[in-house]
């Protein structure tokens, strides 16, 4: 079946080394719409098995950008058991998102490393009751590490900072593949390490219906959720300052 597509969204991790976009969100099709594998600026494309299915008219654009970037994390978090004293590395969309699922899960302890913090997120200290430590140095004073950067670099601090009994996730794809995690080094420290790829084994069912599950949570606080999106007009220039020079944490593009 062909579907056009209404919106798409800036993914721009994954495009930096792909150089092209893959979360379309189509035109209500017989009360459904979809998220699709296209490319910015691509309007009209075929089903395929990685595409996500959900009620039409049901949630708001910022639902469905948020609970897109939420599902990558809360694949990983239905399968493995977080333990709480939190540090995510990177606040990106990956990062933003994976700290959502985590206060929404009810853990406390939460830390952000990132170099430079823009992002007022006090809305959502404020729904959840809490208050997140934003740091600047990867320590050994953490259970849990998990990766929203990409970097190699960071990869290898993160490991090489940690002491023994410790979890690690990663949940973005370090592309450059420049740091070779070293066996001796898990084996020796007990680490725990989890990959976060979103399609690789996971079942395809599964995963629909777990952003379905995403977005109906995702309802109550679409309100705060809002403020963190910009929605810009398709243009070709427009994707490539949007992809370098972000307007809010998630940008998307309106066709």
């Amino acid at each position: 079946m062909m579907v056009k597509t209404k919106y798409s969204i800036i993914s721009r991790g994954t495009e930096q080394y792909s150089k092209h976009g893959y979360m379309g969100i189509s035109e209500p099709v017989l009360s459904k719409q979809y998220i699709l594998d296209v490319d910015h600026g691509v309007l009209e494309s075929e089903l395929n098995d990685h595409v996500l299915e959900f009620k039409a008219n049901t949630y708001s654009l910022c639902n469905i950008a948020v609970s897109r970037f939420e599902l990558i994390s809360r694949l990983v978090f239905e399968r493995f058991k977080v333990k709480d004293n939190i540090l995510i590395l990177g606040f990106g969309n990956i990062g933003f998102t994976c700290l959502l699922s985590l206060l929404k899960s009810g853990y406390k302890n939460i830390s952000v490393f990132v170099r430079n913090i823009k992002v007022d997120i006090k809305p959502l200290e404020d729904k959840f009751n809490i208050k997140v430590n934003f740091v600047k140095k990867i320590d050994d004073s953490y259970v849990t590490y998990i990766d929203t950067t990409g970097s190699s670099n960071i990869i290898q601090e993160m490991i090489e900072q940690s002491s023994s009994l410790k979890d690690i996730i990663i949940l973005s794809t370090p592309r450059e593949s420049k740091y070779l995690i070293d066996p001796l080094i898990i084996n020796r420290k007990n680490l725990t390490i989890v990959g976060g790829h979103e399609l690789n084994g996971i079942d395809k069912i599964w995963r629909n219906n777990l952003f379905n599950k995403i977005l109906e949570e995702n309802l109550n606080i679409e309100d705060i959720l809002i403020s963190y999106i910009s929605v810009s007009e398709y243009s070709e220039s427009n994707v490539n300052q949007l992809r370098s020079h972000k307007k809010k944490l998630i940008d998307i593009i309106k066709y």
